[in-house]
């Protein structure tokens, strides 16, 4: 990436910012969606545990 100079104009400078503020909230999206997998992913594997569990305590 080419540094900021003084010779960039403020069209420049502008594209650059709104450039930057893209890549960084797509970064955020990717994280917040990886992380809600994650989760999700765990909660349904506890809940099938339980009824597992659940499962057993009725046949005794």
């Amino acid at each position: 990436m080419r540094r900021s100079s003084r010779r960039d104009s403020g069209k420049a400078k502008e594209k650059k910012r709104r450039k930057n503020t893209k890549e960084k909230t797509g970064n955020v999206q990717i994280l917040v969606s990886a992380c809600l997998k994650v989760s999700c992913y765990f909660f349904v594997k506890k809940q099938r545990r339980q009824r597992r569990k659940e499962g057993r305590r009725e046949k005794l």
